[in-house]
């Protein structure tokens, strides 16, 4: 089941432009397969080429909601799935002293109690939602199981309430500056996109829009010195 809200490649490329994002025809081409498809896109490149703006950009032009998981070394399933609130457990707890441990138990284990992290929250929502998994590179190992275990099915079993299956799947960009390699299952289970940095016509466009009270010649000339320096 794809995402839907893009109807051609064309499609992708004026949609993002509206909102401020300047796609080339491969940008636009690897969104509208991993839309369509409804599998989750993988974006490599070096920092500042635009990877978590294209998330942003895709969510706006599809008036979908942006849920964020930003990774980073030691993050864990609690910080990225979700966990529950002890302290407000601890203060039922004592408030109901009188009540046998199953009574509370079943109480405590409940949804009033339930803090959901982005990948739960990503596929609880409703409605049309983009779920950026941000510099998945920086994030441990481990933390790669979990990603393929939620973006296989599209589900996370909590013990104590059950399944819970995404009524509707978000569409997922996972981004990497490529500081280690993910693993090849990971990889396997996307649609990979590199992002360099642009040409110059591009990127002379994209100062114009973000720029544009600048002189068409210096314009141009920073974006050579750019170049050159790079």
């Amino acid at each position: 089941m794809g995402f839907g809200p893009f109807t051609s490649v064309d499609d992708v490329k004026a949609r993002l432009a509206d909102v401020g994002y300047l796609a080339s025809d491969a940008v636009a081409t690897t969104v509208y397969l991993a839309a369509t498809l409804g599998k989750p896109l993988l974006v490599e490149g070096p920092a500042g080429v635009g990877k978590t703006e294209l998330s942003r950009a895709v969510a706006e032009a599809s008036e979908a909601e942006l849920v964020r998981l930003q990774c980073y070394e030691g993050v864990d399933e609690a910080r990225a799935l979700y966990e529950w609130n002890h302290a407000k457990q601890l203060l039922r707890i004592t408030a109901g002293r009188d009540e046998s441990w199953d009574e509370a138990r079943t109480d405590i284990f409940s949804e009033e109690f339930l803090l959901p992290r982005p990948l739960l929250t990503a596929i609880r929502n409703e409605h049309p939602t983009v779920l950026l998994i941000d510099e998945t590179d920086k994030a441990d190992v481990e933390i790669e199981g979990l990603l393929l275990e939620v973006l296989g099915d599209f589900q996370v079993t909590v013990p104590e309430l059950g399944t819970i299956v995404a009524k509707q799947r978000p569409f997922v960009v996972l981004t990497s500056n490529a500081t280690r390699e993910l693993s090849e299952a990971l990889r396997r289970r996307c649609l990979f996109l590199h992002i360099g940095f642009p040409e110059a016509e591009l990127e002379e466009r994209i100062v114009r829009l973000k720029v544009p009270e600048l002189d068409a010649t210096l314009t141009g000339s920073v974006v050579r010195v750019v170049n050159a320096l790079r």
